[in-house]
């Protein structure tokens, strides 16, 4: 009896925490339903001053009833239309206000930012509009992207485990939101190892695709990060061991470091 009560107790609990949250967010939108009044009522005061003509008694506010239902029932119909889908959109977000802003809304500042470079892997090649099937297991997909790169598979260095694209960026956390990777049309790209005496090492297990006249800097900006390391030779840490042209990387198809599942954040 001593555990229904107890039960009973926190559903009743429970039931005024909700019905409090639903009072605290009417009690919310009343007051900002308020607010917006007010300066409606103020802004034609203005707008008369100023001699601007219009039906002020008829104007139209997108708080109305007849405006929401307005809205939702073209909604509807672009919907029903095949008018609308679902896509990813990069906003701004106010971690004070708890809300997103319009791009109106911000206001930029010269800032020092932290910068991060992101490794985006290749999962699959994209010939002719459709995936490549043959691309079954890692070997495989690894093969058939050093073709591109006119480099034997079988002389790869085997501590390799994945082949992606590297970026830069000070906006980190647009990442979750990063739909593809834009590379320029008039460079030529290379595929970089390095030689790490740790095959634990980061860095040794993965080759990099970067632009060519980039890659002394990017690989030594690398270099410091993993100056702990140590290498087969100081002089020449890494190496590039192929290149293939911009028109060439579109055919490959990246995952998002940050999620799992492939499928659903190709790029």
């Amino acid at each position: 009896n001593n555990n229904n009560n107890n039960n009973n107790n926190n559903n009743n609990n429970n039931k005024i925490q909700i019905n409090d949250n639903i009072e605290n967010i009417i009690n919310h939108i009343s007051s900002c339903r308020k607010l917006v009044i007010s300066s409606i009522e103020s802004q034609i005061k203005d707008f008369k001053k100023l001699g601007i003509l219009a039906d002020w008694n008829n104007s139209y506010q997108t708080m109305q009833s007849n405006y929401e239902q307005m809205v939702i029932h073209c909604l509807a119909n672009l919907y029903e239309r095949n008018f609308i889908e679902q896509k990813y959109k990069l906003v701004p977000w106010c971690c004070n206000c708890r809300t997103t802003l319009a791009n109106a809304e911000i206001e930029s500042k010269i800032c020092s930012n932290f910068s991060s470079y992101v490794f985006f892997p290749i999962h699959s090649i994209q010939i002719n509009n459709s995936n490549d099937n043959n691309n079954n297991s890692n070997n495989n997909l690894l093969n058939e992207i050093c073709k591109y790169f006119k480099i034997n598979f079988e002389n790869f260095n085997m501590k390799i485990k994945e082949i992606g694209f590297l970026i830069w960026t000070t906006a980190i956390w647009s990442i979750a939101m990063n739909r593809l990777i834009v590379g320029c049309p008039n460079v030529r790209y290379a595929l970089v190892i390095f030689n790490c005496l740790n095959n634990n090492c980061i860095i040794s297990q993965k080759a990099f695709i970067i632009s060519e006249r980039l890659v002394n800097d990017v690989c030594k900006c690398l270099l410091e990060l993993f100056s702990n390391e140590k290498f087969e030779t100081q002089e020449q840490p890494f190496t590039i061991i192929g290149y293939c042209d911009a028109n060439i990387i579109s055919n490959f198809k990246l995952k998002n470091p940050l999620f799992n599942n492939e499928n659903e954040n190709e790029n």
